[in-house]
């Protein structure tokens, strides 16, 4: 779920995203970003906790003595519906973000309805996963308000994208048990705080180098986030308490620099913060 609507549709004012023409002429590129996240950093944000959840409740298959491939398949299921959860989620941010232009809305009904054909089976079959529901209608409702009131930005826009997104490793990791709540395995629960803290992190971080620098404000916030995070990590884990004080320093001081990091370069590198720590915590668990 952790996308930017407005993003998605352009990087000028609001205004101009209200008023876009419902049927422009479009080019193959700008047609294929109708369907495709522009944020490839959203997608790892997304995806990762759910395949690191996969991985954990594989391994603990095994461990116990089950089958971890229909473990496995029984996840890879669970990711394709969580994938196209977030398909359809961007493309109804950018609709709401247009103020409902023409355009946007074939995109999200076409993944609504591809959702409705993965998804549909999947909790029928495993319909424990339904006791999910009440607070995924309350995350996805918080986003798309968000979006609506082009506040997707926000912080609390932010908290409900990666709280869904971390969620979604604890479920994965209860795939043994057939996704009860009451059976989250306790590697998979750590993990996935792990990832709510990290990911959280990373949003206020790049908020700190990008729209919001110079703003002591969100500095302060992101390092007390950060701290926060290093003395969690050394009561659960020293490797990731270490890990988190090197994040600690870089909330400190790259925010400090006189100029801004180019938005491509700070990209990059959260992607490679986040495949560090997408190991870190695996190995953390396991």
């Amino acid at each position: 779920m952790a996308t930017n609507g407005r993003d998605a549709v352009g990087r000028g004012s609001s205004s101009s995203v209200a008023h876009a023409p419902s049927h422009p002429h479009l080019t193959a590129r700008q047609r294929r970003r109708l369907w495709i996240s522009t944020q490839p950093g959203a997608w790892m944000m997304v995806l990762a906790p759910g395949l690191a959840g996969t991985i954990i409740a594989g391994v603990l298959a095994l461990r116990f003595g089950a089958s971890a491939s229909s473990v496995w398949l029984r996840d890879l299921w669970l990711l394709l519906a969580w994938a196209l959860c977030y398909c359809v989620q961007f493309t109804a941010a950018r609709w709401l973000v247009s103020r409902r232009v023409h355009r946007y809305l074939t995109p999200m009904i076409v993944y609504g309805v591809a959702l409705a054909v993965v998804g549909l089976p999947l909790v029928v079959i495993h319909s424990a996963i339904l006791w999910w529901a009440p607070v995924y209608l309350v995350l996805a409702g918080l986003s798309l308000w968000a979006a609506y009131t082009h506040r997707e930005r926000s912080l609390w826009a932010n908290a409900a994208d990666v709280v869904a997104a971390s969620l979604i490793g604890a479920i994965a990791g209860s795939a043994v048990a057939g996704f009860r709540p009451s059976d989250i395995p306790h590697e998979a629960l750590m993990a996935a705080m792990a990832f709510l803290m990290v990911e959280y992190g990373s949003a206020l971080f790049v908020k700190t180098m990008i729209r919001k620098f110079g703003d002591p404000r969100y500095h302060i916030l992101s390092v007390l986030w950060h701290a926060a995070m290093a003395a969690g990590g050394f009561l659960v884990q020293p490797l990731w308490g270490a890990i988190a004080v090197v994040l600690l320093l870089r909330a400190i001081m790259l925010p400090m620099r006189s100029e801004r990091i180019r938005p491509l370069y700070v990209g990059v590198e959260e992607g490679v913060v986040l495949a560090v720590a997408f190991v870190v915590i695996l190995v953390g668990v396991l």
